[in-house]
């Protein structure tokens, strides 16, 4: 299996007044309360799951309290083998290609698309986990965010040293619709930003704007089509 670079650090760039200098303990918290209601009690794969896992407000370490049963999936080994020091059931393997012989009720995949030169794949693998009734969660960087204008105003985009591409609320139902899904649902992760300046200026912003344009994270929920070619190829993990 092909063991991609892992890149941990955002590229160099500008501040600007609105941008936050860190992520904050808790900031991951809204992105666990929004997915929450599709994952409580459920049978649930996170793929990507390792980032982040030294947090408080980790993602994957929230959702292990409401699920019924969560299995984890990521290409970072040292992560992994810390995971699965810890209890928690996560495998080494690539979202793009990841294979196992078990079905679930919601495949979950937070802030990875971005991250992938193969988007096919990944909802390949989502798809061929996915019961019949199950659900594609997927969340990812919302390209029309009025934040990413404002600062690219002082020149360098905000972006991630590893991400790929952006989407919008159309182009990933787009995708999505090839790649053998149905599309429920395409929304935004809302949340208050942070700061005594920045916070009420947002806040005032966003008011005016529609959402398409006023939140900075896309949350889509998809079905796998009736029809579609669903069965899980043999296992690729340990």
């Amino acid at each position: 299996m092909d063991e991609r670079r892992i890149v941990q650090s955002p590229v160099e760039y500008s501040r600007g007044l609105f941008q936050r200098k860190t992520w904050g303990e808790g900031s991951l918290l809204p992105r666990v309360r929004a997915i929450e209601p599709y994952v409580r009690g459920k049978d649930v794969l996170d793929l990507g799951c390792a980032s982040g896992r030294r947090r408080d407000d980790w993602v994957h370490g929230q959702l292990a309290e409401v699920t019924r049963t969560l299995v984890g999936v990521d290409l970072d080994r040292d992560g992994v083998d810390e995971l699965n020091e810890r209890g928690f059931d996560v495998r080494f393997g690539d979202a793009e290609t990841f294979r196992v012989d078990d079905r679930f009720d919601v495949v979950f995949a937070g802030e990875i698309i971005e991250h992938l030169d193969c988007f096919r794949g990944l909802l390949d693998t989502a798809r061929v986990h996915l019961r019949t009734d199950g659900r594609l969660v997927l969340t990812t960087p919302n390209a029309f965010g009025f934040s990413n204008f404002v600062y690219r105003l002082r020149g360098k985009v905000r972006v991630n040293a590893d991400h790929t591409c952006w989407f919008c609320e159309t182009t990933l139902a787009q995708l999505l619709d090839r790649c053998g899904f149905e599309v429920d649902e395409i929304t935004y992760l809302r949340f208050d930003a942070p700061g005594r300046l920045r916070g009420p200026i947002a806040g005032l912003i966003r008011r005016i704007l529609p959402d398409r344009l006023a939140w900075s994270t896309l949350i889509a929920i998809a079905r796998p089509r009736s029809g579609a070619d669903d069965t899980p190829a043999t296992s690729t993990t340990p």
